[in-house]
């Protein structure tokens, strides 16, 4: 099922069913990959280590967006697809090579809180790389 134009996207999913979305999506055919990290969680009487995810609202899928786009936008718990106005921004494989070795090398992973209004970051790539911007609003769009 891997052609030349299926390639890994990002997909926007309710914050509460990622297992499931995911279950879903490989039901239907489609390759996924939720990255999950051991946290521990404390509650009033216990503490416990839980799988959770390293991009919470996020989730990875490799499909043709040509052709199989309305099928994974029509499952459960998926929202959209990060893109770039109306066309889909794919991942190179190497960055989620990257993301599965850290996670498979034990050593601490876990997802960062957003930045916020006034936060410098530097940019890492594209026309503007090797830049430093601030963080001048905090909406759910570009916020730089």
């Amino acid at each position: 099922m891997h052609s030349e134009a299926m390639q890994w996207y990002v997909l926007t999913i309710q914050s509460r069913t990622p297992r499931l979305t995911a279950q879903i999506l490989r039901g239907k055919g489609f390759e996924e990959y939720l990255p999950l990290y051991c946290a521990r969680r404390r509650w009033s009487d216990r503490t416990k280590t839980i799988e959770v995810p390293l991009f919470p609202g996020y989730l990875f899928c490799r499909f043709d967006p040509l052709d199989r786009m309305v099928p994974v936008l029509t499952t459960p718990g998926v929202t959209g697809v990060v893109s770039a106005g109306r066309t889909p921004i794919p991942v190179s494989e190497r960055e989620l090579d990257a993301v599965r070795a850290v996670l498979a090398s034990g050593l601490a992973a876990q997802a960062w809180p957003y930045l916020g209004v006034g936060s410098k970051v530097s940019i890492a790539a594209g026309p503007l790389e090797l830049n430093v911007a601030t963080v001048s609003s905090a909406r759910s769009t570009v916020p730089i």
